[in-house]
């Protein structure tokens, strides 16, 4: 696995790794999602900062504001102040960088949450390709 922005002089168990999904009309190419590893003493405004700037490496800078970042493993909108807190990201945790998140997106996190047996393992497996070609 060879995660973006990976710190190799941190020790093991200063770092997660978390999934990032980007999904915003405003931006001028399409990001496939990524993984990052982040350091755990992180500030979310510090999270953001590192995944925009992996964003408009990829798609060019975005016009105008409205970046909000939701942890769709909880749910939550991190985007909201303070953004000097330190982050509570675990190991795993999947985010959305993007403009809005849907409903339907919301739905879609919980259908997935639910399945079980030989479809999860073939959903295990695919993500566990596709984070290692990252």
């Amino acid at each position: 696995m060879n995660p973006r922005r990976a710190a190799p002089k941190e020790p093991p168990s200063a770092s997660i790794i978390v999934a990032v999904f980007v999904a915003d009309c405003q931006l001028s190419r399409e990001v496939a999602p990524f993984c990052i590893s982040l350091n755990k003493e992180l500030s979310i405004g510090r999270v953001l900062d590192i995944i925009r700037e992996i964003v408009d490496e990829v798609a060019g800078p975005r016009p105008g504001p409205g970046w909000n970042l939701f942890n769709l493993t909880t749910g939550e909108l991190l985007t909201v102040p303070p953004l000097s807190s330190r982050s509570d990201l675990r190991d795993r945790d999947i985010l959305f960088f993007g403009e809005v998140f849907s409903e339907a997106l919301r739905a879609e996190v919980v259908r997935l949450r639910e399945v079980k047996g030989k479809p999860l393992m073939a959903l295990k497996m695919k993500m566990m390709k596709s984070c290692a070609l990252m």
